[in-house]
């Protein structure tokens, strides 16, 4: 999920990046004015850059472009950015801007298909999909009726307020101990030092208190026993949505469950 939204955040990046990086020649054509005007206006806006040393030149005008609704002010921005937040000395080489472009580009679409892959999506916990889609429904024209039942279909389905369960298809994946307090805990492969106290019904604790064992023989006998004949098979941890007002710390409201497959032989 880590990664997936590392993916994701770098998607955003590149395709808000891809939209300003525009060539002088576009740049003149589409604010209406001429490049000296473009290069004065920059280099008012640096001027007034203030000097806040948390954040470089490139993330004040980034933040700049973000928080300003003139376009002629975006378009300086866009081309100060785009020649490492200065105003270059040489006029600019088509060729090579659109080397530029292309290699924007590509990134681009090598982002879209790692996240098209086979690594999980991740589901939209903060709702920022659906505002995606209803941004494009209400601005923009369908294609065709199969887009516009898309789109549709995509804005009905409620989002799911919790991430998709973790299966561990291995029992050496999980790792069964008892506290300092004797009771039966959890650790999983993958989240780091984290351990998790079970809580059930009796019956239910004596199949995981098998499990313990399992593990306990194997570690007893120097590992000569299979995991093969472990009693667990798999596991998967997932949240259990609940009810509650606390929608800030959702770790409150839902509950973290276990679920687990065995062999009854």
């Amino acid at each position: 999920m880590k990664l997936q939204q590392r993916l994701i955040f770098q998607l955003r990046g590149q395709e808000r990046w891809l939209t300003m990086l525009k060539s002088d020649e576009e740049l003149i054509t589409e604010c209406d004015c001429s490049l000296e005007q473009i290069q004065n206006k920059a280099k008012r806006i640096i001027n007034n850059l203030g000097s806040d040393r948390e954040q470089n030149t490139s993330s004040q005008l980034f933040n700049l472009y973000d928080s300003t609704q003139d376009i002629f002010n975006q378009y300086a921005i866009a081309y100060l950015l785009k020649n490492g937040c200065r105003i270059p000395k040489k006029p600019e080489n088509a060729k090579k801007f659109t080397n530029r472009r292309r290699k924007a580009e590509i990134k681009v679409n090598r982002l879209i298909k790692k996240l098209n892959g086979k690594a999980p999506q991740g589901r939209d916990l903060t709702g920022q999909k659906w505002l995606d889609m209803l941004l494009t429904a209400t601005t923009k024209v369908p294609k065709d009726e199969a887009e516009a039942k898309s789109w549709q279909d995509a804005l009905l389905t409620k989002a799911k307020s919790v991430p998709y369960p973790i299966a561990y298809e291995s029992n050496e994946d999980i790792t069964w101990i008892k506290n300092d307090r004797g009771r039966l805990c959890v650790k999983f492969n993958g989240l780091g030092e984290f351990t998790f106290e079970i809580y059930c019904n009796k019956r239910q604790l004596t199949i995981f208190q098998r499990f313990y064992e399992d593990q306990q023989i194997k570690k007893a006998s120097k590992n000569n026993h299979s995991s093969a004949l472990f009693t667990l098979r798999s596991a998967r941890i997932a949240w259990q949505e609940g009810k509650g007002k606390d929608k800030d710390k959702p770790w409150n409201i839902n509950r973290l469950i276990l679920f687990c497959t065995f062999d009854t032989l």
